[in-house]
């Protein structure tokens, strides 16, 4: 689970992304935090292709509002959590404008932080991949990913629908990701999903008619790591 947290305070906003940090290790759950202290850098990172599956907003903060930020992002496209973090109660009703997750008083307890920390996590969907296309966000779960190829600067995603998705993003980063075992890095250019490959030799062939190249030096160990999968 990828997380935002957007304040103005040095003090509340390094707290608020220890206890959340904190709560991911509690619950063995992968992903991380990045923190901002203003909005406006945080719409910058949404716009240019950075996905949050939940954002943790103080109301009050210079240069623009927390609601002023919910409501752009939410004009963007982003349909993901959000959480507002303030020391009123005041906005509560105007929150719900922008679908709102939860609203935290400060100060922030860890209490309050594993509460809602919880909530999202029941809500998550760790095996959907996100990403953004033309201002909107496209989610694509796991097992519809046969394989990603990487091509130049971009790298392409191959699933079940007959779709071909284009990411700017390296295939190292998808691969890190992605973090999971059906996941196999069996080339410098390809990222196979085991549960779509019919037959494995000195390539692998997926269930969809194509051919993924298995890198020739490592071609045991790539295979056996497929074997081990099967069983």
């Amino acid at each position: 689970m990828e997380i935002a947290v957007c304040d103005d305070d040095l003090i509340d906003r390094n707290t608020a992304a220890q206890m959340l940090r904190q709560c991911l290790r509690m619950s063995n759950s992968g992903g991380g935090i990045t923190c901002f202290s203003n909005g406006i850098d945080l719409l910058y990172e949404a716009q240019d292709g950075k996905i949050f599956d939940a954002v943790f907003l103080d109301i009050y903060m210079d240069k623009m509002m927390g609601m002023e930020v919910a409501r752009r992002l939410r004009a963007s496209g982003y349909n993901g959590k959000i959480i507002f973090m303030t020391a009123t109660s005041g906005f509560a009703v105007e929150s719900y404008e922008v679908k709102a997750s939860g609203y935290i008083l400060k100060p922030v307890t860890f209490e309050k932080i594993e509460k809602i920390t919880n909530e999202l996590l029941e809500d998550f969907d760790a095996e959907v991949y996100h990403l953004r296309h033309r201002g909107e966000i496209i989610n694509i779960d796991y097992n519809n990913i046969i394989f990603v190829e990487s091509c130049n600067s971009k790298c392409l995603l191959h699933c079940t629908s007959g779709d071909t998705h284009t990411v700017y993003k390296r295939l190292c980063d998808i691969e890190d990701e992605l973090c999971d075992s059906r996941f196999l890095r069996c080339h410098q250019s390809y990222l196979i999903n085991m549960n779509h490959i019919v037959y494995a030799d000195k390539s692998f062939r997926t269930d969809n008619g194509e051919t993924v190249l298995i890198r020739q030096k490592n071609l045991k160990e790539i295979k056996d790591i497929y074997y081990r999968f099967l069983k």
